[in-house]
């Protein structure tokens, strides 16, 4: 089953170590990615494809539900080292948090059907219940958001991304992924400290939103 994964890795080394060596050796040098994201474990939502970028160019966080716990908490230790790796460490300048249509973590969540660790660790976006105003029966789109933007918040409350932030040196997204129509939706962006701003706008085909 495994001859998958070693038949892609050798058409991943023809294409990079082969066929760009000059690049495969300033990689091993070191990175400098320009942008970090926060993504779901989802098979289905691969940032790099997503963004059609190459290695090295993004720095990438996976978990399930991309949520983003609060940062006094024992659950954030891992996503915290990340961040101070990505903000601190490499200086990226956008941190994305990257949600995505038909998440079955939100949807065990939102709908009380979370248990074992998944429940514990899903139980970090119960805040989102008492400020989305999505309801019992909402749409599942209205819970993805809203644990988008619960994340995106309190991202502000990490040391080093308030510090970025503060420092006008970062700058952070909320965006979901509409795996049925193929669209990004941009939900949130802060710029600074105190600038958030929030929205629904949609993006098709083409460049990322701002």
């Amino acid at each position: 089953m495994t001859r998958r994964l070693l038949d892609g890795f050798a058409r991943f080394r023809r294409g990079l170590f082969d066929a760009a060596p000059g690049r495969a050796r300033a990689l091993a040098q070191g990175q400098q990615p320009a942008f970090a994201v926060i993504a779901c474990s989802d098979a289905r939502v691969d940032p790099a494809l997503l963004f059609d970028a190459g290695p090295g160019e993004l720095f990438v966080i996976r978990h399930v539900a991309a949520l983003v716990p609060p940062h006094d908490d024992p659950a954030a230790d891992a996503l915290g080292a990340a961040l101070e790796v990505a903000v601190e460490t490499l200086g990226v300048g956008d941190l994305v948090v990257l949600g995505h249509a038909r998440c079955a973590g939100v949807a065990a969540w939102a709908g009380g059907r979370a248990s074992g660790r998944l429940g514990q660790w899903m139980a970090h976006a119960d805040a989102a219940r008492r400020t989305a105003g999505c309801g019992d029966e909402a749409d599942p789109a209205c819970w993805e958001r809203a644990v988008v933007m619960l994340s995106v918040a309190r991202l502000a409350a990490y040391p080093v991304v308030a510090h970025a932030l503060a420092a006008g040196r970062l700058r952070v997204h909320g965006w979901r992924y509409d795996l049925v129509d193929g669209r990004i939706e941009t939900l949130s962006h802060r710029a600074g400290t105190g600038t958030t701003a929030a929205g629904s706008q949609t993006c098709g085909p083409g460049p990322a939103p701002p």
